[in-house]
């Protein structure tokens, strides 16, 4: 209906009602509580599938309603699965979720195949358009791990002669990833949604007096937690009572057929269609809870657990009823008992929990003291004790219990059950915790979810073990608490992972942002109180994303980890470390009595940043930019206190990086005029802004220009000339450096062919970027312009900077290796800059070391002598590099530079960067 009318309008509606010969019903059919029988299905399938005009339309619609379903809990339960061939391996328990008439069954299954057998339902025989809506279900087998959708084939048809239907599925295998925050906040949406229905049935054991009406609740509720077309609920509140059949899904005569088979079922010997749960209570069993399918069908193992705890919920529910008809001591207990729930329902953490439950326990068993243990998979820890003084509390909820310590907790282990130790039994560990509270016989009973034990409760008494032991209502009462705490627990702990995943960052552990800023809040709301000052410190990784771009995200991710560590290492106790996201993270400090506090963990911090970090082989170097702000100086509330720091931290990145800097009055207004130039830059290419210059290269030898250095300029429409200092880190910061490079590498190739055909031979040198060297289009686009052109390779040299060295990334040394076999000249700019060093050089396919111009300033006319600089040439040479030393200003720079070989020099000395025109005329001159 929702096909047709979204790709034919309303009156395409009313055609194919026409056409299926259904006119005048279509009321019936928008109605989604309303049921229409197969044949009226299938001629609505063919109408419809003939108003789109597509015979394959049935595809889409079974994609659509796999799709849609995808978004529910049934995603939840595939992910688990771990794959598209593990769904297609359970396809019979699958495909029910979503068609009911069509039995499946997986034959073969692959890495990235399987080969899947269908046929239909007795009763709903195969035709055409139902094989189109089987291909648009398994097509979707994918979804779930955010893969595309698969590609089907009918291999076999019954319509074609053939006994079964057979579909080979194909999909693209997944690589491994890590989780995405897309999947975790679907799976949290789902659990959360789960226990909030989970915690209004609980709620209802108190609040509804009808037990008939909350056992119709529990049914209802079961059947959207358990998915299957039919919920029948059959239990008997005292053994002489007639059974009370709530039903979901069916009529009262299906319903009542189906409540003799249940209760009739052998549990051991079910088929998969069935699913059912005994109703059972610690007191009796009173009956049982099914989903049930049609013959062929089957459900997901987890499903049953999910049943199971509704069934729990049932037998609470008769308890309390039962109770509240025996006597006034089991009404009492009974009140209790609900009364704990209500409250267990709005526990938020685990130690709540089990304080609440601690004071619960001796009005519910009479006990004068009692505890609750938490099991953490390794240890059992003592969350709270009731009953005693202080000084005993602090005592026993200071312990830890481990499997070696007592042969208690190792049996309940091996089994939980419930059980007495006595004082005098052969268990010192426990006997001991029984004589510190004074008492002679403990009662535990565990706290459990299926066979997963969360944790004990435990009451003691000064009675001994055989009084006890012949109370047969004792352990009945504390299983019924711990029941009722084993689904709060369950809810406390799903609470508090999603708390956890709200407030902290995944990739460090860190606080996240959101936590930062309550922090934050709490820091003004004390500073109210008490008058102290505090800071906020914003620490920006330098070129991070050259990490990224050179080496891969998962890579970034283990360095930002790494960082996480140290910073964890230099930070006060009181101090919040938070990562904000990307590269940036953020300290806030509490109760400073002066800057330099700030100033002094601003210190520690790039300190810890300057020893290199090591992965997979690779040493990588990190700095930090940090922005300090304090408050109240320079802001009265959260969010001006984080603005300013930002803004402190971007003056410390113009300053020069790895450098911190504090916010002044006046810094608004710089970053709002580079918001501006980052504006204008996106545009300037296009305005056709920018201009080369180029500034020869002189053969030291014959003193003759050999080539130019190309070197792009900006020229503002209002402010003129920008300098490359000014805008190159922005383009490379904002992505737009890789736009520009291409302009430039085009315009010196077509300058270089102008110049050839005026006779005038030069080679070029233009600067490429890493994030070049790293796009996939970069060497088609040096070949294009060396083509476009008509010039030889060699006539152009390509500039990268020392970092690809540092780096030794594979990807781009693959790169380099292939612009060297075109025949283009490689050269490694600004040499000295980095830490790579002249060795490791050997490894990549250069031509051409440009040594920076800090080394050759070293040369004055008061001091001619700069070792490093006769080093570098010397060691150049013996690798076969030919040397460009750049940066050359005075007469004794270049005669030191001519005395120890250097092949090739620029600066100012020789002639500042020119226009082409200007190159021209130099050159005839």
């Amino acid at each position: 209906m929702n096909l047709v009318r979204h790709e034919a309008g309303d009156v395409g509606v009313r055609r194919m009602m026409d056409l299926a010969g259904l006119a005048g019903r279509l009321a019936h059919f928008e109605d989604d509580s309303s049921w229409s029988t197969f044949e009226e299905a299938r001629a609505l399938f063919q109408a419809a599938c003939d108003v789109v005009g597509d015979q394959h339309a049935l595809r889409r619609v079974g994609a659509a309603i796999a799709k849609q379903d995808m978004t529910s809990e049934v995603v939840a339960l595939l992910r688990t699965l771990g794959g598209p061939g593990e769904v297609l391996r359970h396809v019979d328990q699958v495909v029910p979720k979503f068609c009911s008439v069509v039995r499946m069954q997986a034959e073969v299954v692959g890495d990235d195949y399987a080969v899947i057998t269908a046929e239909s339902v007795p009763g709903f025989p195969r035709f055409s358009l139902l094989c189109d809506f089987t291909i648009g279900l398994l097509e979707q087998a994918p979804l779930p791990f955010d893969l595309p959708p698969a590609h089907v084939d009918e291999e076999a048809c019954v319509l074609r002669g053939a006994e079964r239907c057979v579909f080979r599925v194909t999909w693209s295998a997944a690589a491994d990833a890590a989780v995405t925050v897309e999947q975790l906040s679907a799976e949290i949406e789902v659990l959360t949604r789960r226990f909030d229905s989970f915690q209004k049935t609980a709620a209802d054991l108190v609040s509804v007096h009808d037990v008939d009406a909350l056992l119709e609740r529990i049914t209802t509720r079961a059947g959207l937690s358990v998915r299957a077309p039919r919920h029948v609920l059959v239990v008997r509140q005292a053994e002489n009572a007639p059974v009370q059949i709530h039903a979901d899904g069916c009529s009262e005569e299906e319903a009542a057929a189906l409540a003799a088979e249940i209760m009739d079922a052998d549990l051991a010997a079910l088929d998969g269609s069935r699913l059912i749960v005994e109703v059972q209570s610690m007191h009796r069993l009173y009956g049982r809870l099914a989903a049930v399918y049609d013959d062929g069908f089957s459900f997901f193992p987890g499903e049953r657990d999910l049943l199971r705890a509704y069934a729990r919920l049932a037998a609470a529910a008769l308890d309390g009823a039962t109770a509240l008809a025996e006597s006034r001591r089991q009404t009492a207990t009974a009140q209790a008992l609900l009364g704990l729930a209500r409250e267990l329902a709005a526990v938020g953490g685990e130690d709540e929990l089990a304080e609440r439950l601690s004071r619960a326990i001796p009005t519910v068993v009479g006990a004068p003291t009692a505890a609750v243990g938490l099991w953490d998979g390794e240890c059992m820890r003592v969350a709270s004790v009731e009953g005693v003084n202080a000084e005993t509390r602090a005592v026993l909820e200071s312990v830890v219990i481990r499997p070696n310590d007592t042969p208690a907790l190792a049996r309940m282990l091996d089994n939980p059950a419930p059980g007495f130790i006595a004082v005098d039994d052969d268990d010192p560990f426990v006997a001991a915790l029984i004589e510190t509270v004074g008492m002679n016989t403990l009662a535990y009973v565990p706290i459990k979810s299926g066979s997963q034990l969360l944790g004990v409760v435990a009451a003691a008494f000064p009675r001994p073990l055989p009084e006890l032991a012949d109370d047969a209502d004792l352990l009945a009462r504390m299983e019924g608490l711990a029941d009722l705490a084993a689904n709060a627990l369950h809810n406390a702990r799903l609470i508090e992972r999603i708390q956890h995943q709200a407030l902290f960052d995944p990739v460090t552990g860190l606080p996240n942002k959101r936590l930062l800023e309550e922090r934050i809040a709490a820091a003004f709301a004390a500073r109210r109180r008490t008058g102290d000052r505090f800071a906020m410190l914003l620490v920006d990784l330098d070129r991070f994303k050259n990490v990224n771009d050179s080496l891969g995200h998962e890579v970034g991710d283990r360095l930002l980890c790494q960082v996480a560590d140290r910073l964890n290492g230099v930070v006060r106790e009181d101090d919040t470390l938070a990562r904000l996201g990307g590269d940036e993270f953020a300290l806030l400090l509490p109760r400073i009595e002066h800057d330099d506090v700030a100033v002094g963990v601003a210190d520690r911090v790039q300190r810890a940043l300057t020893a290199p970090f090591e992965i997979d082989g690779h040493r990588l170097f990190l700095t930090a930019s940090i922005g300090v702000a304090t408050a109240p100086d320079n802001g009265s509330d959260p969010a001006t206190l984080v603005k300013n720091a930002d803004l402190a931290m971007y003056r410390a990145k113009e300053q020069g990086r790895n450098r911190h800097a504090f916010y002044s009055p006046g810094l608004d207004s710089e970053l709002s005029a580079r918001l501006r130039m980052e504006s204008d830059l996106h545009q300037a290419l296009a305005r056709d802004e920018f201009v080369v210059y180029y500034q020869p290269q002189i053969s030291l030898s014959t003193m003759a220009i050999i080539g130019v250095e190309a070197l792009v300029r900006w020229v503002h429409p209002e402010h003129g000339f920008i300098g490359p200092d000014l805008f190159i880190p922005l383009a490379e910061e904002t992505g737009l450096i890789v736009d520009i490079d291409r302009w430039v590498l085009d315009e010196a190739c077509r300058q270089i062919k102008e110049w050839s055909d005026e006779g005038v031979n030069l080679r070029v040198a233009v600067n490429v970027s890493n994030r070049d060297l790293r796009s996939p289009t970069f060497v088609d686009g040096v070949l294009a312009a060396l083509a476009d052109n008509a010039l030889e390779p060699e006539r152009l040299e390509l500039e990268v900077t020392e970092q690809v060295v540092d780096t030794g990334d594979a990807v781009v040394l693959t790169v380099l290796e292939r612009l060297r076999e075109i025949g283009v000249r490689l050269a490694i700019d600004d040499f000295g800059t980095g830490n790579s060093g002249l060795a490791r050089l050997r490894n990549f396919p250069i031509q051409t070391l440009k040594i920076d111009k800090s080394f050759v300033q070293e040369v004055t006319s008061a001091a001619h002598h700069a070792p490093l600089l006769a080093a570098m040439i010397g060691l150049a040479h013996d690798l076969g590099l030919d040397v460009v030393a750049e940066g050359v200003e005075t007469p004794e720079q270049g005669a030191f530079l001519r005395k120890r070989a250097c092949d090739f020099a620029q600066g100012f000395y020789f002639s500042r960067p020119q226009t082409a025109k200007e190159i021209r005329a130099l050159i005839r001159n």
